[in-house]
């Protein structure tokens, strides 16, 4: 979702989308269906697909979640921003409403992660 969701979300091909992945074509495929499936995504052609609503706001809620994540990391607990990627690609699946709440407060609210881009803002489900 969130490959797909900064590729701006509409008429991405799959082999663009397989070059942010390390994910196998058939692996990346069942991800994709999967993701249509529970209405994320829409097939646009045979090798392209394009976000829905609802698609398009879990996208920027996950790349919030993480930029959240690396910003806390950096700023507040003072690890070097070139280390806080991978830690906020684990975090951000498990991040509860209440911590980004939380997070939101303790960090005040801020607009920007540690590589100067931008967070989107909360939004309610």
């Amino acid at each position: 979702m969130k490959t797909i969701w900064r590729l701006n979300g509409s008429e991405v091909d799959v082999k663009e989308i397989s070059r942010f992945q390390c994910a196998g074509p058939l692996y990346l495929k069942f991800v994709l269906a999967n993701l249509t499936y529970n209405g994320w995504l829409k097939k646009t052609s045979s090798k392209k697909y394009s976000m829905t609503h609802e698609g398009r706001l879990w996208g920027a809620k996950i790349v919030r979640l993480h930029r959240l994540w690396e910003v806390y990391l950096a700023d507040y607990l003072g690890v070097g921003s070139e280390r806080v990627h991978r830690s906020a690609e684990e975090m951000e699946h498990i991040i509860t409403p209440e911590l980004e709440r939380e997070l939101t407060l303790l960090l005040k609210d801020p607009k920007k992660d540690p590589h100067h881009q931008p967070i989107p803002p909360q939004m309610e489900f």
